[in-house]
């Protein structure tokens, strides 16, 4: 703790900062380090410590100036011109908000009919399957939940292979049935 009010001391007032607020960084620091270091690495805690109490003062002078931390590693490839370019070049331009917002999360009306009648049309399908397979497809495809064949095929005491070859059955004669209605 002596060696984090310390450091605060010495790189708090170059930077701008209150001693209190320069302690207080220092010792989040001083916390940080002591979480992260890694005793198989040949640096010694001492050093690992005064880098990141340096990385905690200097983030801290940062947001009390107001501005953007970015870290030492982003000057030199170039990152820190760009980002700056890039924000006056959007803060120069007039934001413009559409007149009208859609939520996209909601389904169309037209959509919504559609999917609809696909029901009805699977319902009375369905209806003319044999009372087991009726069963499985209702629970496969009806269900709020739309079931798996796993979980249909603990609920009827089968296995999920069965469910499934049951299931192939059903959408065969279900096609089968369609073609004939259509014609």
């Amino acid at each position: 703790m002596g060696f984090a009010w310390m450091m605060a001391k010495k790189l708090g007032p170059s930077r701008g900062l209150a001693e209190d607020d320069a302690v207080q960084a220092a010792l989040l620091g001083m916390t940080r380090a002591a979480e992260l270091y890694d005793s198989s690495r040949p640096c010694k805690f001492v050093s690992y410590a005064a880098f990141r109490i340096r990385m905690e003062i200097n983030r801290a002078a940062a947001l009390k100036r107001g501005g953007v931390y970015i870290p030492r590693k982003h000057y030199e490839c170039g990152t820190v011109k760009e980002v700056d370019e890039m924000t006056r070049n959007a803060l120069s331009e007039p934001l413009e908000y559409p007149s009208n917002l859609e939520d996209r999360a909601s389904v169309s009306p037209e959509a919504y009919a559609v999917a609809q009648e696909e029901r009805a049309m699977l319902r009375s399908l369905i209806e003319t399957l044999p009372p087991r397979w009726r069963v499985v497809m209702v629970l496969r495809f009806l269900h709020p939940s739309e079931l798996t064949l796993l979980q249909i095929g603990k609920l009827l005491g089968v296995s999920r292979q069965r469910i499934e070859q049951i299931e192939i059955k059903s959408l065969t004669s279900m096609r089968m049935t369609y073609l004939e209605w259509q014609r």
